[in-house]
């Protein structure tokens, strides 16, 4: 008998927003400086969000982020604030009404938690 356990983390867009912001300066790669106007979440492509970012020069501009770099900057704000990463957890992005979200999920076997009477 197997049992999953599975945990979603719901990043608010600000949340979502400072963690690619983060990634992004760990990285050391650039998105054009200014104001995040709009998240546009994709599930459809290899591109998972779209940040419309009202540029200080008055233009606007859309940086764009796959799933996979998104996954990695969700998670990497996670242990920045402490927050538990199951290590061995299959991890995946989604939306979560509308927000973007961290899945953790982990199999666990139930005779390891039961003991037997």
């Amino acid at each position: 008998m197997k049992i999953t356990e599975t945990r979603t983390l719901t990043f608010s867009d600000n949340t979502l927003i400072e963690s690619i912001n983060r990634h992004v300066s760990r990285k050391r790669l650039t998105i054009q400086p200014g104001q995040v106007e709009n998240i546009t979440y994709d599930d459809h492509s290899d591109v998972a969000i779209v940040l419309t970012i009202l540029a200080d020069d008055g233009r606007m501009v859309e940086s764009r982020f796959d799933a996979e770099f998104i996954a990695a900057a969700m998670i990497r704000f996670c242990i920045d604030e402490k927050i538990p990463v199951p290590r061995t957890a299959r991890k995946r992005v989604l939306l979560d009404n509308g927000r973007a979200s961290l899945e953790f999920t982990m199999g666990v076997r139930a005779r390891n938690i039961i003991t037997p009477v």
